[in-house]
């Protein structure tokens, strides 16, 4: 009697493979999407920081001129609280 090797389907293996592979690269995609959605969102924080930082630095040098100008003229009187 003579025996008959069988072949096993290699086919189905490989669309096995080939179907979590996609799964791998479906999930990736969807990461890389999130991913760039994040960046997106902090670049638009750090631009907002910016901005508000430049409000604050301009009022600062507001308060600082005319702080200057307050020690410079004779003619402007402080109150302290609780003092008169």
């Amino acid at each position: 009697m003579e025996e008959k090797f069988v072949v096993p389907p290699l086919v189905d293996q490989t669309d096995k493979e080939a179907e979590m592979f996609r799964n791998i690269v479906v999930a990736q995609g969807d990461q890389i999407e999130i991913l760039r959605n994040n960046v997106k969102d902090l670049q638009g924080q750090l631009q907002g920081a910016y901005r508000r930082i430049a409000e604050l630095r301009e009022a600062l040098e507001t308060e600082i001129e005319e702080n200057r100008n307050e020690k410079n003229n004779p003619f402007v009187t402080t109150h302290v609280a609780g003092h008169m």
